[in-house]
């Protein structure tokens, strides 16, 4: 019996550390895929003409995307750390600084 539970207890853990590791994985997947989407559809050069932030409708007009995924790609963005936000509602780049 006890053979057992130090077996099932092992199993819990390396699943446990398998899936963090699968995690991590997807993570890079999803930031890479933002960064690709962003080269390909001119969103990050055209954040990145603009240190004060952009709003994702303004964004999607500039690059000529639809508003509605741009500020989907705005907000994943953020959540793989590419974008920070100024104002509410506003994208720029984590490395730029606004203007005082």
């Amino acid at each position: 019996q006890r053979g057992d539970a130090m077996t099932q207890e092992q199993t819990a853990q390396e699943i446990q550390q398998q899936a963090g590791m699968l995690l991590g994985h997807v993570a890079g997947l999803v930031g890479t895929q933002t960064i690709a989407m962003g080269l390909e559809h001119g969103l990050i050069e055209a954040v990145a003409t603009h240190p004060d932030g952009i709003g994702a409708d303004a964004l999607a007009a500039e690059a000529g995307v639809d508003p509605y995924y741009t500020g989907v790609w705005c907000r994943t963005a953020y959540g793989v750390r590419r974008f920070g936000t100024g104002d509410v509602g506003r994208w720029r780049h984590v490395h730029a600084r606004a203007t005082p």
